[in-house]
């Protein structure tokens, strides 16, 4: 069993057992074990991670009995759901499928895939964090900014070099 902290403090249990998984397809139309279809619209890893409303949502199911114990609504829940403690709840989601797996050899197969995945989004992470400091990307930026300004009915030289009609020509 794995655990999260919510923005609120509060410490969740998320458990993937036949029950749960069960509860999440009859209350989201989520398989939670479809990880790895080839159809992207019924793979349960793409989905939780293209919707975080999803997401929140299926956390919400594998909680709420504990939910309900704390008098925790559904809203609530969600709404301390963000930057870390969703980033945490989705890593202990993604642990506890994996483990849920029957096979050895698939548990530790998932293990390396998670292992994988969270290495390339940190490569990923790195390599947007070098663009971002390239000094060549803000000096590409400010010719961008300064050619589509020129575009934008004129260019400011041209405005300033053109007097405005005095009262008496009008």
């Amino acid at each position: 069993m794995h655990t999260f902290r919510d923005a609120e403090g509060r410490e969740w249990q998320i458990a993937v057992n036949v029950a749960t998984i069960k509860r999440v397809r009859d209350a989201l139309d989520l398989d939670l074990l479809a990880a790895g279809d080839p159809d992207p619209t019924k793979d349960a890893i793409v989905r939780l991670a293209g919707d975080p409303i999803l997401l929140a949502d299926t956390l919400f199911v594998l909680c709420r009995e504990q939910a309900e114990t704390r008098g925790v609504t559904d809203e609530q829940f969600g709404a301390a759901l963000a930057g870390d403690p969703i980033d945490r709840a989705t890593e202990a989601l993604l642990a506890e499928i994996v483990d849920f797996t029957p096979a050895p050899r698939d548990r530790e197969r998932g293990r390396k895939v998670l292992q994988k995945m969270n290495q390339v989004i940190e490569r990923g992470r790195d390599l947007l964090d070098q663009r971002l400091n390239d000094p060549e990307l803000d000096e590409k930026l400010l010719c961008e900014l300064k050619r589509s300004i020129g575009t934008a009915g004129g260019s400011p030289a041209s405005a300033e070099s053109t007097p405005d009609p005095s009262p008496s020509e009008s």
